[in-house]
């Protein structure tokens, strides 16, 4: 037996035939990451949707909460290509956090040192945006990028 097992994407139709399901069409939720929305992250699974084929739907849940820059918490503002990508729509975040550091530095460095207690904000309700999706609408997989991979973990 190998370690390790291959997964090649396959369309909705085979699965449907393979598993003997009753629809044809593979749904596939996506959930965006950080300073982020559903426009900007279709532009980052082009390859992904490209693989799976034109026999997969994919949709996309946005979180609750409106991202605007804060100086010592983000690395950087959204550069001009997330602008444009996301096509007018406001950049979402699923939760927001604080830290107990006071020492002047990037917001990732706190985050990543043990000795900072980091509290988050919103999650409960994330998951339960995501819990509600997934119960009210067939969905075959769920992909989280970045951000999101915490709301689906």
């Amino acid at each position: 037996a190998t370690p390790f097992q291959l997964i090649v994407p396959m369309s909705g139709e085979e699965l449907a035939r393979r598993e003997g399901l009753p629809r044809g069409r593979l749904q596939i939720l996506v959930l965006h990451g950080r300073q982020s929305n559903a426009n900007l992250s279709n532009f980052q699974i082009s390859g992904l949707k490209t693989a799976f084929g034109k026999d997969t739907d994919f949709d996309f849940l946005e979180g609750d909460v409106v991202w605007k820059y804060r100086p010592g918490v983000d690395l950087h503002d959204a550069d001009d290509m997330s602008v444009s990508l996301s096509k007018g729509k406001d950049f979402k975040v699923w939760f927001m956090h604080t830290t107990d550091c006071k020492r002047d530095r990037p917001d990732l460095f706190k985050q990543q040192d043990p000795g900072v207690c980091v509290s988050y904000e919103g999650v409960d309700d994330a998951v339960d945006a995501l819990l509600r999706r997934v119960t009210d609408s067939p969905v075959d997989a769920v992909v989280g990028l970045f951000e999101g991979c915490i709301v689906v973990h």
